[in-house]
C-alpha cells in the first residue's frame, strides 16, 4: 500500500474498496495489540489478519446492525471483543450518521488506562494511514466523525443509561459482570436501539446474559 501514501486516485480507489467490505479493511490496515507478546520476545502490535470464523462473525455482526440483538459467548483468544470494536470503528469511518455506544460496568473498562473499549479504538485509529483517518473530535467517553456526522460514545453501568438516544447499535461488554444481574440494563436500553451486542463470558445463571441466551439471542 505505499503507492497509496502519495497517488491521490489509488488512496480513493482503496478508501472505496474499504467501504465496501470490511474484510477487505481489516485484513489490509488493522492492527491489534497483545502485550503476552512481549514476554515471548515478540511485537505486541499484531496485524489482524481474520479466521475464518472471525470473517463469518463480522459479516453476521453487520448483517445484523439495525435488525437484531446478537449474543457472544466470549472465549479466550477468539478475537470477540476485537471484531465487535473494530465493526464499530469501520462503520464510523466509512458510513454516514452511525450512532454506537459501548457500555461496560465500570467507566474506567470503557475508557481508562489499559485495557479498555475505548484504548482499542484508539489503538486501531492510530494504525490507520493519515490520508485514512477522517477529521475527527476525541473527547472523554466520546469519538466524532467531523466529515460524516458518525459518532462513538461510552458509558458504565449508571441509572442514566440509555437515556441518551437513539443508536445504530450498542455494546454491552460483559454483560454476565453486570452488578444486579444486568436486569435493569436490558430493560433501560430496549427502547434505545434495534441492535445490541450482548459480549461476555458465561457467569453462571442468575444473571440477563443467561437469560438472553436461553431466549434464543444468537
Amino acid at each position: 500500500m505505499s503507492k497509496a501514501a502519495s497517488d491521490r486516485e489509488f488512496q480513493q480507489a482503496v478508501w472505496s474498496a474499504c467501504a465496501r467490505d470490511v474484510l477487505f479493511y481489516v485484513n489490509t490496515f488493522v492492527w491489534t495489540y497483545d502485550p503476552r507478546k512481549i514476554s515471548d520476545g515478540m511485537t505486541p502490535k499484531l496485524p489482524f489478519i481474520t479466521y475464518e470464523y472471525q470473517d463469518n462473525a463480522f459479516y453476521a455482526l453487520d448483517e445484523a446492525v439495525g435488525k437484531s440483538d446478537v449474543l457472544i459467548e466470549k472465549s479466550r483468544d477468539m478475537g470477540a471483543s476485537w471484531i465487535c470494536l473494530t465493526l464499530f470503528q469501520w462503520r464510523w469511518v466509512f458510513k454516514r450518521m452511525q450512532s454506537f455506544m459501548m457500555v461496560s460496568r465500570k467507566e474506567g473498562l470503557v475508557d481508562g488506562a489499559g485495557d479498555s473499549l475505548f484504548s482499542h479504538v484508539d489503538f486501531i485509529n492510530k494504525g490507520l494511514p493519515k490520508w485514512m483517518m477522517p477529521h475527527h473530535k476525541r473527547m472523554k467517553l466520546k469519538l466524532l466523525n467531523n466529515e460524516n456526522g458518525s459518532k462513538i460514545e461510552g458509558e458504565s453501568t449508571t441509572e442514566n443509561i440509555g437515556r441518551g438516544g437513539r443508536r445504530t447499535a450498542m455494546l454491552i461488554d460483559e454483560f454476565s459482570a453486570f452488578e444486579g444481574g444486568g436486569w435493569d440494563v436490558l430493560s433501560a436500553t430496549a427502547d434505545n436501539t434495534n441492535t445490541r451486542i450482548f459480549n461476555s463470558t458465561p457467569n453462571g445463571t442468575a444473571n440477563a446474559f443467561y437469560a438472553q441466551r436461553q431466549k434464543g439471542t444468537a
